[in-house]
């Protein structure tokens, strides 16, 4: 059995690592000819066009000056790329400004240019029933339920499992006497949060409860 432990740390993949560990293959010792992930490949490209339109239909057809995401549960069966949870953060670069949205673009939306989030990968493959050698859906000790975690009981959601892990990576050093110095910024948690897999706009919401009651968001002076 191949240890692929290391990638474990890794938050996304090219579609090539993607299909070569869904075959229990390590990416690092294999080529990208490697013939066995051509089916692979193609199921990955197929359902990736699907998202692809969603997205598209997304920003084209949907009203709102801020831009909206594909829901991947109007679709599950789609994979969504790491560009598509976060249209602000991708939307533009200094050299395309100029010719507009990045879904407007042959070359930024072809698959090869692609990373997907780990979570992303995890959540298609149980959409689509299909197996994979190397498990996507890794949770840290931090992740992991032990018995009853919660005011509430043993009620628990991978969005609680996300909001926990940013508390535990944000919040656990906080100093209420030195708030300047100890809080992070909503802007920081969030897009951690997102390259976790988690929406822009749930992202940031999550963010939002985290930080102390009364504690400012705004600018630090």
């Amino acid at each position: 059995m191949v240890d692929l432990s290391n990638w474990d740390f890794a938050p996304t993949f090219s579609g090539i690592q993607a299909a070569l560990l869904i075959l229990g293959i390590d990416p690092t010792n294999a080529g990208q000819d490697d013939r066995k992930i051509v089916p692979v490949i193609q199921r990955m490209k197929t359902d990736y066009k699907g998202a692809l339109g969603a997205a598209v239909w997304a920003r084209d057809l949907q009203d709102s000056p801020k831009g909206n995401l594909p829901d991947p549960m109007q679709g599950p069966k789609n994979l969504y790329s790491l560009k598509m949870f976060d249209p602000q953060g991708y939307e533009y670069n200094l050299d395309r400004l100029k010719e507009g949205h990045w879904l407007s673009d042959e070359e930024a939306t072809k698959f090869d240019n692609q990373q997907f989030p780990r979570n992303e990968i995890a959540r298609w493959l149980g959409a689509t029933g299909m197996s994979s050698v190397y498990k996507f859906g890794v949770e840290s000790k931090h992740d992991r339920p032990a018995g009853p975690r919660w005011p509430w009981g043993d009620h628990h959601t991978k969005r609680l499992v996300h909001l926990e892990a940013a508390a535990r990576e944000f919040w656990g050093n906080y100093d209420p006497q030195n708030p300047k110095g100890t809080a992070p910024k909503n802007e920081v948690v969030a897009a951690w949060l997102m390259e976790r897999g988690v929406p822009n706009s749930m992202a940031t919401a999550m963010a939002t409860i985290l930080r102390p009651d009364g504690l400012k968001s705004g600018p630090r002076k």
